[in-house]
């Protein structure tokens, strides 16, 4: 993760959005994934993800579920940001600010 890039925190819909191609708004996902690719953004998800995504590759019945998320991790794209209370007041912060 660098330093000075910008950092954008992406749920399921947008993680989602790289691995089934039938997806909305597709391409903007894709544009996310390569500027972290790319190392010019930093990407932060949430905990809870995880179960999100597994989810839905299972309802559609994909055999290797949780494979194309672990691609994603373990190539540093995704930072997991876990839950606390210091987090959720910054974010709540960070809303009342806009």
């Amino acid at each position: 993760m660098a330093e000075n890039n910008p950092i954008f925190v992406v749920d399921a819909s947008v993680i989602l959005k790289w691995m089934f191609s039938e997806e909305a708004h597709q391409e903007n996902a894709l544009q996310l994934l390569r500027f972290a690719e790319n190392r010019k953004i930093t990407l932060f998800v949430p905990e809870h993800t995880y179960t999100e995504v597994a989810n839905i590759e299972a309802i559609k019945g994909r055999p290797d579920i949780g494979k194309d998320l672990l691609y994603f991790f373990d190539r540093g794209l995704l930072v997991t940001v876990w839950h606390s209370v210091a987090v959720t007041e910054l974010a709540v912060g960070i809303m009342r600010s806009h």
